[in-house]
């Protein structure tokens, strides 16, 4: 999603609950899309350097990092309330498919496409 439909909505939702933001030393409101897209850069440069953090402190090979990335729910950490499940379901993996999904597959795996 872009800044600038964000940022509208939002500048139009707070001007009638606080003061107008100004620019200094101006009449016309400030712009809030560029400071707000440099802060959303900044957050995804900081979780971009965390996840090599991560990878680097655990010395995950390529194929880890892969796996780890893939299937969290198979190669990603034991939870730590393990303890709290029985026995006959732990590490069970749960697979949920969307009903309109297969409903549109169903309806056109059923039509005649030889016309």
């Amino acid at each position: 999603m872009g800044a600038f439909p964000f940022t509208t909505a939002l500048n139009q939702w707070l001007e009638p609950r606080s003061q107008r933001l100004r620019v200094r030393q101006g009449k016309h409101s400030r712009q809030l899309r560029k400071p707000f897209s440099a802060a959303v850069g900044l957050l995804r440069q900081l979780e971009d350097r965390r996840i090599q953090t991560i990878i680097s402190a655990l010395q995950l090979s390529k194929q880890a990092i892969l796996a780890s990335q893939t299937c969290p729910a198979c190669f990603g950490p034991q939870p730590t309330n393990l303890s709290d499940y029985p026995a006959n379901i732990r590490g069970q993996l749960c697979v949920c498919l969307d009903g309109n999904f297969q409903h549109r597959h169903q309806f056109n795996a059923s039509r005649d496409h030889d016309r």
